[in-house]
């Protein structure tokens, strides 16, 4: 077994995970690995969530971490979704 090669690794890892605490998640499952790919150069986009429309319903774990970039839901008229989660 050999390491794969870096020069063939993905620029982008871009996806939706929630962590509801009814599942018995842990916010930090998946910081280090989060951490890993930014530090591999690896930019790493997910999702707000669904929990807007209030201010301050960010609550997904891999949309607080600094290593990761988190994105917001439009809608089709390209404004802010009613449903979709804000920071501020």
């Amino acid at each position: 077994m050999t390491d794969g090669d870096p020069t063939r690794a993905a620029h982008v890892l871009n996806n939706s995970w929630g962590c509801p605490s009814i599942e018995g998640c842990d916010p930090d499952a998946l910081l280090q690995a989060t951490d890993n790919l930014r530090y591999a150069g690896i930019f790493v986009v997910v999702s707000t969530g669904n929990d807007g429309p209030n201010c301050e319903t960010v609550e997904s774990p891999l949309s607080l971490y600094d290593s990761a970039f988190s994105v917001g839901a439009i809608d089709q008229l390209g404004n802010m979704a009613d449903f979709s989660s804000r920071a501020r």
